[in-house]
Parts: C-alpha cells; sequence; structure tokens
C-alpha cells in the first residue's frame, strides 16, 4: 500500500510479510513485518526522476525486468501486490519485437536474454547513452559490455535471485527504491532456503535434515520408500500444485520423502522418482542405490490439448531436458505426469490428476 502525504512531502510504502513453508527456513521472516519507505522530496521531484504515483496509489518506479525466465515472472507481480512497488517486466514475447528502453532509469538483465542476442543491444544503448544503469543479475550473455554496475557493490541482489521465494522478490523491490532510487527504509538480507531442504505439502515449514522431517512425518516401517527429487523452484515459487498430488498419491502405500537438494545419505529408497531436467541428480549417490530410477516428464511447451491430440513430445529442448539426458543417467519408464499452464499473471505447472492416479 502506498501512502502520500501533501504536509511532509513524503511517500510511504506498507507491506506485510508472511513466513512461507516453502521457500524460507522457519524463523528467517516474521509473521508480520512491516516496512517503511520514505522519499523526502515534492512531487516536482518525483516527476523529474519519471517516478510515479498511479491513481491507485501504486508507486511505479523506472525499472524494467529484461529476461525474467517465465516460472517467475508469477511470484514478482505477486510481491509488486504485496508491497505496491511496481516495476515493468519484459517478457520474451514483448523483447521479440521493438522496444524502447530509453524510459527507464534501472535495467535489470535476466538469463533469458541469451535468447535475443542481437536485437536488444540498440535499445540497451540508448537507455545507457541516456544515463540507464543496467545490471546482469545472472547472466549477461551478448551484453556484457553494456552492463555498467558492477554487482559486487550489491551482493544481495544476486542472493534474492538465488531462491527466488516471495519474501526475496519484496525485498529485491524494496532494495532497488532504497539503493537506486533515493527512498529510506530497511533493506533486508536475502532468504535462505536450507541447502538440502525436504519438502512436504502439509508440512509448516521446509526441513533442513532426513532427522528433522521423520521427527515430524516418522517413515513406517513395512512400507516402501519412495524418494522424489525435484527442482528448488517449485518450491520457492510454491508451484506445487503437481509435486503436492504426487506425494499424495503415493503416500497411500509408500513413505515418501521429497527434496530439492541431495538425497540424504541415511535414506535407503526402493524407488526413486526425478522430476528434474537434464539428469540433475548425483549420478554416484543414485549408482549406489541400485533402485529403479523413474523419469516424470512435464509439458512445457503447448497445451495439454495438443499434448494429447498431437504426436506426442515434442522439441529437441522437451525431448533432450526430460528423456534423453535422463535416460543417459540411469532414468527408466519416462511418463507424462504434468503440464504448464501459462496465464496472465505466469505461469502454473498443474497435475495430471488421471496419469498420477494410477
Amino acid at each position: 500500500m502506498v501512502k502520500g502525504c501533501s504536509a511532509c512531502g513524503w511517500l510511504t510504502v506498507v507491506w506485510l510479510m508472511s513466513g512461507i513453508a516453502c521457500g524460507a527456513s522457519n524463523g528467517d521472516v516474521s509473521d508480520a513485518m512491516v516496512g517503511v519507505l520514505r522519499n523526502a522530496t515534492s512531487a516536482k521531484h518525483l516527476n523529474q526522476s519519471a517516478i510515479t504515483l498511479t491513481s491507485q496509489g501504486k508507486l511505479q518506479l523506472p525499472v524494467a525486468i529484461l529476461g525474467l525466465p517465465d516460472i517467475y515472472i508469477g511470484v514478482m507481480r505477486r510481491a509488486m501486490r504485496e508491497t505496491g512497488i511496481y516495476v515493468t517486466i519484459f517478457t520474451k514475447e514483448r523483447m521479440a519485437g521493438k522496444i524502447d528502453l530509453t524510459p527507464f532509469k534501472v535495467i535489470y538483465l535476466e538469463r533469458s536474454v541469451v535468447l535475443f542476442p542481437i536485437q536488444l543491444r540498440r535499445p540497451l544503448l540508448e537507455a545507457r547513452e541516456r544515463g540507464a544503469k543496467i545490471i546482469a543479475i545472472q547472466w549477461a550473455g551478448a551484453y556484457k559490455d553494456l552492463v555498467n554496475v558492477d554487482l559486487t557493490e550489491h551482493p544481495y541482489l544476486e542472493g534474492y535471485r538465488k531462491s527466488t521465494n516471495i519474501e526475496n522478490m519484496k525485498r529485491f523491490l524494496i532494495y532497488t527504491a532504497v539503493k537506486f532510487f533515493g527512498y529510506k527504509g530497511n533493506v533486508l538480507p536475502p532468504v535462505t532456503p536450507p541447502e538440502n531442504g525436504i519438502y512436504h505439502p502439509d508440512a509448516p515449514k521446509l526441513f533442513a535434515s532426513l532427522d528433522e522431517y521423520v521427527k515430524w512425518r516418522p517413515l513406517v516401517t513395512g512400507k516402501p520408500t519412495v524418494a522424489i527429487l525435484f527442482m528448488e523452484f517449485s518450491c520457492s515459487t510454491e508451484n506445487t500444485a503437481f509435486l503436492d498430488a504426487l506425494i499424495r498419491r503415493l503416500e497411500r502405500f509408500a513413505n515418501v520423502v521429497a527434496t530439492y537438494g541431495e538425497l540424504p545419505e541415511r535414506l535407503k529408497p526402493d524407488v526413486v522418482i526425478s522430476a528434474r531436467v537434464y539428469g540433475a541428480w548425483n549420478k554416484e549417490r543414485i549408482e549406489q542405490l541400485d533402485v529403479p530410477l523413474v523419469q516424470t516428464i512435464k509439458i512445457t511447451h503447448g497445451t495439454l490439448t495438443e499434448w494429447e491430440n498431437g504426436p506426442g513430445l515434442v522439441g529437441g529442448t522437451q525431448l533432450g531436458a526430460w528423456i534423453t539426458v535422463p535416460e543417459i543417467y540411469g532414468a527408466i519408464e519416462p511418463i507424462v505426469i504434468a503440464w504448464r499452464k501459462r496465464t496472465k499473471e505466469g505461469v502454473v505447472d498443474l497435475p495430471i490428476t488421471e496419469r498420477i492416479e494410477k
């Protein structure tokens, strides 16, 4: 929420930040954290700085984010709604056309700019010539020579993106307002989730170890144990619907341990299920276990209907990510269990219920 005070000439941005189980370790974020930003400048100065206060009371910063992966757009938009601080996101579709970056004072480059090695050079160069700060958070690609901000002077920025959870995105927006536009407020360090977090949809938090997890969810003797390997971004962006469905289905007959990190050393599963791409697991550990490694597949291109009525999984990227490379590293029985739905807010990974229930 953004409020303006005509008498004292400052703006305040007030937001509530609540701890979430997936993406922030317990205790890292308070249940109700209130932050205040103040800008002791006049409305005239705000206009000169290209910062605008919309009729809805939102603070629109002249900040552009180029190349933010689709999977993170939803959590960034949610962070903007909850803080009242807005920036402009250039999606891949928008970057494919003609764009003008000269209105922006800060431009963040994200990893998907690598898909546009030529198209963005002129717009970026024109913006830089007008004084824009160009910052490469994760990947500069062909635009490395245009970057004019040393990331070592802003270590929090990289930390916010290492785990793109809602808390870190809120802190990223506040950091941008404070450090680059002169607002005063609390700049908080990135929230760091457990390195080998264990996730369960009913748990109040991520678990940092197997011992911690089994205290909450004891493994039942006599039941088989299934280990699930998934990608951390599913958890940090709270995009876990397909994972939740898979865990609950398996728990009808088995113990389930789902992690985005390494498999716990003392865990001896009867089967491992991968929800990761490109065989992103510890190969030696999997070989030592000597148990089946089943590869699940998520349809990330096209719609579910197109896949159901089409020739199957198509596209070199999908085939390589979900089938070819995982099979090289020992995965078997690839099975489609989820699909990626694209909405105005971002993407949602949904379960294909009838395939999970089989």
